[in-house]
């Protein structure tokens, strides 16, 4: 069992396909992409729970109907 990255709730980890980092299903916040510089980097990793909520926000803002949001580094 992996771990939400924004909630930090128990998530079950999702196959990515191409996308160079891991995906999470939450139950919170359904299925979301983190990219691997993100995950890599402590100051994204030790961002508070606004921060990464900030983040989902951006990614999904991009997100096109029916794929899951990715954060990207620049969404911190």
């Amino acid at each position: 069992m992996a771990t939400c990255p924004i909630c930090k709730s128990a998530a079950l980890e999702i196959e990515t396909g191409l996308f160079d980092g891991k995906a999470f299903r939450c139950p919170k916040h359904d299925e979301v992409g983190v990219a691997g510089a993100v995950l890599s980097m402590p100051a994204h990793m030790n961002a508070g729970p606004d921060q990464w909520e900030a983040a989902l926000k951006r990614a999904s803002d991009r997100t096109v109907r029916g794929a899951w949001p990715r954060i990207l580094t620049y969404d911190f």
